[in-house]
């Protein structure tokens, strides 16, 4: 409950809880950087449409200054560094569980999920339809394992590609 005016959030007035939406959305890129942005989760907390909250985070990453612009971006690109060579140590390690493997592709997978609006966010690269469906209940851990490896490489290139 708002303690101001007695509403509960997502009850107030539409252009209370945008303001409110997009501060708190602001505050996390600030914070965080813009990867750090659920939209489905603050499309839920406002109660908007995701699509909505999603135009309004591509406005909010539009609207950052160069200056900034450009540390966000070197901000991003190295967590995504990171992220992809933790995973890249683990898949090549042959002392790695299965489990620590297939977890560290998961991890793959979400940062991978990152890549793309992030690049699009900043221009890096031109909006393309994307969907990556695995089914691991009927691929292998070596089918798996080749998979992982796969994307890595293009990410490597991508990340080459950015300089």
């Amino acid at each position: 409950m708002n303690s101001e005016n007695g509403l509960i959030l997502g009850e107030e007035p539409k252009a209370l809880r945008r303001r409110a939406c997009l501060e708190e959305m602001r505050e996390v890129i600030n914070r965080t950087g813009p990867w750090s942005i659920n939209k489905a989760h603050f499309a839920r907390k406002y109660n908007f449409k995701r699509d909505t909250v999603s135009g309004w985070y591509s406005n909010l990453i539009k609207s950052i200054p160069p200056e900034k612009s450009e540390t966000i971006r070197n901000m991003g690109m190295d967590y995504i560094k990171r992220a992809m060579a933790e995973i890249e140590k683990i898949l090549e390690d042959e002392k790695a569980s299965r489990i620590a493997k297939l977890k560290a592709i998961e991890k793959g997978n979400d940062t991978l999920k990152l890549v793309a609006p992030f690049m699009e966010a900043y221009g890096l690269k031109d909006k393309v339809a994307e969907k990556h469906e695995i089914l691991t209940a009927s691929l292998d851990l070596n089918k798996i394992l080749e998979i992982a490896k796969e994307k890595a490489e293009r990410m490597r290139k991508a990340q080459a590609a950015l300089g």
